[in-house]
């Protein structure tokens, strides 16, 4: 039941709220003295003994320290606490040291004993705590806190996981492509609309500026419009709430767009409301995931794309100045000042090959060479050169950003799929199960390779962290207590028995 559980846990979309609280949880320190509500000396059972604990508890957690420290040997969430027992029997399954009769006679012959069980799946794997109080009014006391706030916890987790599974899919559905590729049809039908609306502009108003009949239903359809993509961004904020949300700036251009066009429809401003209607199709990037990379590829190569604008605006500016050196008086409207110039020297950049006032024939009919060569010449150095090089360097920066993203968006992808997220360093065996995470094709499968590493691996009831031993975390609530002295033997063993087919 526990890999079952686990294999549920691991096959769902989104880990990384799991992940950041067993970060929290393998990171727990004691209580502070504001939230802590219960401080007391315990003995706990280990190995078939008592062995003397400081047991500290919030109304979150419970934390198992050496007596006069503050460092965390143990913890148990208290909305993972299943039942306190008090004076329960104690059951002796994962207890190696001695028999079940001695244990049972242990536990028989202590006073003020009490039992904390936990769930299967959670971070503990439903182990059972049995805990000696130094007397009956402190197992009480213990006894009574831990029922009503683990139950208090449990009722809250249980709210919060509902509400969470119903955003998870609201989420799902609303990320969905059936539902994009909806939001995009939406927003292409919008804009033809506009279009529409644009090309009937004179039959829109009568002679007073008032809306006629077609005027009113273009109106008509432009608000439901509005208020559905209103409806849209409503969903997306609540299936995303909130970083999420707040980081993608085409949703803060939702929200902008939205709210203004709104604002527009209740002013009855018509010419802000038309130009918001217009830009309303820019939310179409960010609806298609090609389109999000194409334009953050061109962000990417922005600064290539700034230096090429300089060097054709410095080469304009130079021939515009000669141009106004040269022909100021012949064509005073197109080199009559810098300005007028310059904007010569941009048309022909355009496609304009030659300037009206200025005849390429002179009147007794040879060519005028001074000024073909100045308009030649501008067209072969900027027009051929500059701009075809320039249309090539800007083309290899658009493949190399596009390239480096599409990196990205792997690495991103691969790092999701690791289930792992502590630091390999730190975890021997971060390697191995990131490779069983990613190798495995179903929940059946994943539960059966499990189930062969559970067979491996060594598991023991030990929480003390002395030399020998290591928390080995195999998911976000998954821990193995593992002798470190094995973890090579265990992994080496692994690759050649290819127990988990790596």
């Amino acid at each position: 039941s526990h890999v079952h559980a686990m294999s549920r846990r691991l096959l769902m979309p989104n880990q990384e709220p799991e992940k950041k609280e067993a970060n929290n949880l393998m990171n727990a320190k004691v209580p502070d003295k504001k939230d802590r509500e219960g401080d007391f000396e315990v003995s706990i059972l280990l190995h078939g003994s008592w062995h003397q604990k400081r047991m500290t508890y919030s109304k979150k957690i419970i934390t198992f320290s050496r007596v006069n420290t503050d460092d965390v040997l143990d913890i148990i969430p208290m909305k993972e606490i299943v039942q306190v027992y008090d004076s329960a029997p104690v059951e002796t399954n994962n207890i190696r040291t001695r028999r079940k009769s001695d244990v049972t006679e242990l536990i028989a012959e202590a006073s003020n004993v009490f039992k904390v069980e936990t769930i299967p799946d959670g971070f503990n794997l439903g182990r059972s705590y049995h805990l000696k109080a130094h007397s009956i009014s402190d197992r009480h006391l213990i006894i009574q806190n831990l029922k009503d706030f683990s139950e208090h916890a449990r009722n809250r987790e249980m709210a919060r996981t509902k509400f969470k599974m119903f955003q998870i899919k609201v989420q799902r559905i609303f990320d969905s492509d059936i539902s994009q590729q909806f939001i995009g049809i939406l927003i292409l039908a919008n804009f033809l609309i506009n279009i529409l609306s644009a090309q009937q502009d004179s039959k829109l108003r009568d002679h007073n500026g008032h809306l006629t009949d077609k005027g009113k239903m273009f109106e008509r359809i432009n608000l439901a419009f509005t208020l559905v993509f209103a409806i849209e961004l409503l969903v997306n904020l609540f299936a995303h709430w909130f970083n999420a949300f707040v980081r993608n700036f085409w949703n803060l251009l939702d929200v902008v767009l939205i709210v203004l066009s709104l604002g527009a429809v209740l002013e009855s401003n018509w010419i802000i409301l038309r130009f918001l209607r217009t830009l309303r199709v820019l939310r179409l990037f960010g609806s298609f995931s090609s389109m999000r990379t194409m334009l953050k590829a061109l962000g990417l190569s922005v600064n290539k794309m700034a230096c090429y604008f300089i060097i054709l605006s410095v080469l304009a500016s130079i021939y515009a100045l000669i141009g106004v050196s040269l022909y100021a008086l012949d064509a005073p409207n197109s080199f009559g000042a810098f300005d007028r110039s310059f904007m010569t020297m941009f048309r022909i950049l355009a496609g304009d090959t030659w300037v009206d006032e200025i005849p390429w024939l002179l009147e007794d009919g040879t060519l005028n060479s001074k000024f073909s060569m100045f308009v030649v010449s501008y067209v072969v150095i900027v027009n051929w050169v500059v701009l075809q090089i320039g249309t090539a360097v800007l083309l290899d920066s658009f493949m190399r950003a596009s390239m480096e993203l599409e990196s990205r968006e792997m690495q991103k992808n691969l790092h999701a799929r690791r289930l792992i997220g502590f630091d390999q360093e730190q975890e021997p065996l971060s390697e191995l199960l990131g490779q069983l995470s990613r190798d495995f094709t179903s929940s059946d499968d994943l539960s059966r390779r499990l189930m062969q590493l559970y067979k491996v691996l060594p598991l023991s009831i030990e929480t003390e962290p002395t030399g020998n031993y290591a928390r080995v975390p195999l998911s976000a609530r998954f821990r193995f207590h593992l002798c470190v002295s094995r973890l090579c033997g265990i992994s080496h063993d692994l690759m050649t028995r290819r127990v988990c087919r790596l």
